[in-house]
């Protein structure tokens, strides 16, 4: 399954273009990773879906809650966000009930 823009809870994601330079790749990378805009909140989810868990629907909102409410503002590149949601997943038993 992959991600679409009409998955995500959230509707007041910035949907500009100019972060885009490394979701083409489909690995985490050193890019900046920007938890407002739309399209970085997709990639991860892809991401994370592709390399940890096959996601539903369900499960990428929880991940999307997750990095709008708890991702630690110190963390800002792709592969550092995706090593934080990976502990929060396999670590975290509120979050593996909903599997």
């Amino acid at each position: 399954m992959k991600f679409i823009k009409e998955h995500l809870a959230g509707n007041s994601y910035e949907w500009s273009l100019n972060n885009q330079t490394g979701m083409k790749e489909m690995v985490p990378t050193r890019n900046r990773f920007d938890r407002f805009n739309g399209n970085c909140v997709l990639h991860m989810l892809n991401l994370f879906n592709k390399f940890v868990a096959h996601l539903i629907i369900k499960d990428g909102q929880h991940i999307e809650l997750l990095i709008a409410n708890e991702l630690p503002l110190v963390l800002s590149s792709e592969v550092s966000v995706f090593n934080w949601l990976k502990e929060k997943y396999l670590y975290s038993k509120p979050f593996c009930q909903l599997n």
